[in-house]
């Protein structure tokens, strides 16, 4: 597709954060050190294609039934993962359906083998042409118009967990990466006594052995956990080892495996249902943030969003409630999933998460005595399988290009909708119908666009056999975006018109609570313009707007750049025009004050209620100000983080009469939106349930994950 020209990588790179290249990065597929193996293993001028397949069973029919459909979904490491995972980019194709059959015509105790045959058999004819073109390679038009010979290579299958076990042969209860025995699950050796990992000729031979019935194969079977069939699919496609294939799933491991159906649920048990539905009531609010209104006790259907969301602000909402020790190891699993989901990777980043994963562990038999943890141990698939995270980034790259939720939301055009476009009768053979139709208008709309779009470009020289290097010298040198001095001044976007004009003095403070406007301004005005003679006084009418959005740029680009909202809105009580809001919402932010720096950690940040955006009156505007100005009331400086939990604390700033410490300052000196989260103890103090009563407030770093890595 010509579309992904500029967004494909036809060779493997090293890339490094300094000089000296003592911290890798790992980012995309074409970074990490699997694409280097398997290029040393292939003829000189050979083009590596890493193969990435995805299956997944989804129900198509809404309350009665029973229609499934199993797509399995195709898609190459390397397009950029950030063009993968746009399902409107077309980048991953729908390969085909497996059957999902109920095989009642075998006992109950065949049914669940027969079942694994017919899958090994279906997809053994499904990836047929891989085992060719991955021994001997073929000829291919690339999006940048250049041939090259490529050579397809299964290198990862996304999947939930029953399914991984599917593909590998291996039981539910053990893992489908390493011969860890059942009982050794919720074991964290150091790095020499770890479990061995599964080898994939290692397999084929034991299950090939116990085919045959032969009598030494059944120990070693039994001992590795392994199901009776034989040959798996992926018995003859060469250069791939299964195991070292399957990508972890941030979905269902993480975040409705490990921190929903178990953190959570622990954590539930020991601070009790009420009290944490009351604290979750009771948090504070951000644009970005569901609100559990009414807890998370009462939620029926969960998905992936609601245990994100839920993560979000987990720590705050028990902080307070645990003892020291259990915070100590829910803090090192929550530092886990978070830093498990950042873009990109460095030496760093992965030694982190291997310290956080090791601290869980030392302190997690507190659960247990806690009473959060049931019991008496921690042999849970889906926890051990966090011990293989960062060996995969480094084969593989950052773990975006592997969610699970991608092949989740394909399952809404490749299969939901093809299913409603039937009549429900012999439903397979028409929506394959109508996705091949489907398919076809695309490729002809893409075309469309490409010719529209080579008519303003010179013609390009005829294409001719173009061979990729099989290797490559070391990138160069990354630049991290403290290098950029442009990113120490906020870009923002204001509604064309203020929403709320002609407003005095007197009904700001009433309104949104800006009581100390006429001296902040006036001090403003004194330290920026001290020549300018005109101060604001009580007659002076001000026009003021609802929010503002700021850009935020990445951290060393594990993150993207955003667009993020502060909200200065007053309730509808106040009376003020405009206003729909039953609650004010005044944002809380970052303000540079002192020297810029992209890590909060350093100095030069402070944490700010932002309670009026607005302009200057032209009455007292110094000539040729144009800068909107924001009203915001001070907190303290950061401290040292909370030993427990990890964020930092800060309070109001009152001065010497009680009274809250206010200032004016241009937009452009706001960083960024932040939470403050309410300080509470192992009972929640209802006095401190608002924002605007309490004193003392945690740093909520979770917020996203541009937050948590400048915080941390």
């Amino acid at each position: 597709n010509p579309a992904f020209d500029g967004h494909t990588a036809y060779a493997p790179l090293r890339q490094f954060l300094d000089e000296m290249m003592s911290s890798r990065v790992y980012s995309k597929m074409h970074t990490a050190d699997w694409w280097w193996e398997i290029q040393k293993r292939l003829p000189r001028g050979a083009t590596v294609v890493p193969v990435i397949i995805a299956s997944d069973q989804t129900q198509l029919s809404n309350f009665s039934g029973n229609k499934s459909a199993w797509p399995v979904y195709l898609t190459i490491g390397n397009i950029a993962k950030s063009v993968r995972r746009k399902p409107s980019n077309h980048a991953t194709i729908l390969l085909g359906y497996l059957p999902v059959l109920d095989l009642r015509i075998f006992s109950e105790k065949l049914q669940s083998s027969k079942g694994a045959d017919l899958f090994h058999l279906c997809m053994q004819m499904i990836t047929a042409p891989l085992v060719k073109a991955g021994k001997e390679g073929l000829i291919a038009v690339c999006p940048d118009g250049l041939k090259r010979k490529i050579y397809p290579i299964l290198a990862a299958y996304i999947a939930n967990h029953p399914e991984q076990c599917l593909v590998t042969c291996t039981k539910q209860n053990r893992c489908p990466k390493c011969k860890a025995a059942a009982s050794e699950l919720g074991d964290h050796p150091r790095s020499e006594d770890k479990p061995e990992p599964r080898l994939q000729a290692a397999a084929l031979t034991i299950l090939c052995a116990h085919c045959e019935g032969r009598a030494d194969a059944g120990e070693q079977f039994d001992a590795e956990g392994f199901h009776p069939i034989y040959p798996p699919f992926w018995a003859q496609l060469p250069h791939a080892d299964i195991f070292s294939c399957i990508a972890p799933d941030l979905l269902h491991q993480v975040h409705k495996g490990v921190f929903k159906n178990h953190l959570l649920e622990w954590c539930e048990s020991i601070v009790g249902k009420s009290e944490m539905d009351h604290r979750f009531r009771a948090m504070s609010r951000h644009p970005t943030l569901r609100h559990f209104t009414d807890g998370i006790s009462g939620l029926k259907q969960w998905t992936g969003t609601e245990a994100k969301e839920i993560e979000k602000v987990f720590i705050g909402v028990v902080a307070g409630a645990l003892p020291g020790k259990l915070m100590l190891a829910m803090q090192a699993l929550m530092d886990f999933i978070a830093i498990a989901q950042f873009l990109e990777h460095t030496s760093t980043t992965l030694t982190t998460m291997d310290e956080k994963l090791t601290t869980f562990h030392k302190h997690k038999a507190t659960f247990i005595a806690a009473g959060g943890r049931k019991l008496s141990h921690f042999n849970i698939p889906k926890l051990h399988s966090l011990e293989h995270y960062t060996e995969f980034i480094r084969l593989f790259g950052a773990l975006d290009g592997f969610n699970s939720e991608a092949p989740e939301r394909l399952h809404i055009d490749c299969a939901k909708k093809a299913y409603r476009a039937s009549n429900r009768k012999g439903y397979v053979s028409q929506m394959t119908q109508w996705l091949s139709r489907q398919e076809a208008l695309h490729m002809f709309r893409s075309y469309l666009a490409w010719t529209s779009n080579q008519k303003s470009k010179p013609k390009a020289p005829p294409s001719s056999l173009t061979a990729a290097p099989s290797s490559l010298t070391m990138a160069p040198t990354l630049l991290t975006a403290a290098a950029n001095p442009s990113l120490h001044i906020s870009k923002f976007v204001l509604a064309k018109s203020p929403p709320f004009r002609q407003l005095s003095p007197a009904t700001i403070s009433r309104a949104f609570g800006a009581r100390k406007l006429i001296s902040a301004l006036a001090e403003y005005l004194d330290t920026n313009f001290p020549l300018h003679r005109r101060r604001p006084t009580v007659y002076d009418l001000f026009q003021a707007y609802k929010q503002v959005k700021i850009l935020v740029h990445p951290v060393c680009r594990l993150s993207a750049p955003f667009w993020d909202k502060i909200q200065a809105t007053p309730p509808s009580s106040s009376c003020v025009r405009g206003t729909k809001s039953q609650i004010g919402r005044f944002g809380t932010v970052l303000v540079r004050y002192s020297c810029p720096s992209i890590f909060i950690r350093s100095k030069g940040y402070r944490t700010a209620q932002v309670r009026l955006i607005f302009n200057l009156p032209s009455t007292i505007a110094p000539k040729g100000h144009d800068t909107p100005l924001a009203y915001i009331e001070w907190f303290t400086a950061f401290k040292s983080p909370d030993p427990t939990n990890g964020m930092f604390k800060v309070s109001r700033s009152l001065d010497d009469k009680g009274a809250r410490v206010a200032a004016v300052v241009p937009l452009s000196l706001i960083h960024r939106s932040c939470q403050l989260i309410p300080k509470w103890g192992k009972v929640m103090d209802v006095n401190n349930a608002d924002i605007e009563k309490c004193t003392n407030f945690h740093v909520n770093d979770f917020l996203d994950l541009h937050l948590y890595k400048s915080v941390k």
